[in-house]
């Protein structure tokens, strides 16, 4: 292998780890988890390391990761391009993430999220932005979680950022069809200083003031540590709030 397996990292040593080989994504999950929020536990490949695996066997591939992570259970295997998760451009959807991924089948899903990262639909975006973007995809490996509730929140209104409001959005099982827009989830405004709800859409019955209570004060302590007003994926398994990802919300000014 060219590149030596210790550059691999896992996702709980990420906070000193380099945003332009693992991305701001996999870096964020790294400071978050130091700073003992509940990450699903897994691992961060540079880009460097990914683009050789793309050329190598399944063998090799499965020899390496073997290493690292055990053969069970089903992982997420989820993009982590350094363009992503900007505060002016997300480039939200345009990379590849794959759910429930049997270990055996984790070479050919590596391949196609690196795939990903020079497609047609990357290009036209980085063209409309005046971005060069040359590829390159760091990749996260995780542990999948089996939620019985998960969504997005906001730490802040995304178009009124200086109004003191959150907003938490939730689905019954896993986020994906919320982030893909194939499911409506329920919506929760919530005011950031009495903790109460002062609006929901939907029927309200999937999040309780309990639940919902954590959810914004993780986003309230997401948004101190990193400096900026926060889009969090979030989920819950067994009333562990676990988060997925965090990200500024874009085009704010705050």
């Amino acid at each position: 292998m060219t590149e030596p397996p210790d550059d691999i990292l896992p996702i709980a040593a990420l906070s000193r780890g380099d945003p332009s080989r693992y991305g701001g994504k996999a870096v964020t999950l790294g400071v978050l988890s130091l700073h003992h929020f509940d990450v699903p536990s897994g691992i961060a490949l540079p880009s460097s390391l990914t683009a050789l695996l793309a050329e190598k066997s399944d063998a090799e591939i499965l020899s390496l990761l073997q290493r690292h992570i055990k053969n069970d259970g089903l992982y997420a295997v989820r993009s982590s391009a350094p363009v992503e998760d900007g505060r002016a451009h997300a480039w939200a959807g345009l990379f590849s993430s794959f759910l429930d991924v049997g270990f055996r089948d984790l070479p050919e899903h590596i391949r196609a999220c690196v795939r990903s990262a020079t497609s047609e639909r990357v290009r036209a975006y980085a063209t409309r932005l005046n971005v060069e973007f040359r590829g390159g995809m760091p990749i996260i490996i995780q542990h999948m979680l089996r939620p019985d509730r998960a969504g997005v929140a906001f730490s802040r209104h995304p178009l009124y950022p200086q109004k003191n409001i959150a907003i938490v959005e939730a689905v019954r099982g896993t986020a994906e069809k919320l982030v893909s827009g194939t499911e409506t989830p329920e919506r929760y405004v919530i005011d950031r200083v009495t903790k109460t709800v002062i609006e929901t859409d939907g029927d309200a019955e999937i999040l309780k003031d309990d639940a919902l209570r954590s959810i914004v004060d993780a986003c309230e302590r997401i948004e101190s540590l990193l400096g900026f007003p926060v889009d969090v994926e979030w989920a819950m398994e067994n009333d562990t709030l676990f988060i997925l990802q965090a990200r500024p919300i874009t085009g704010t000014r705050y």
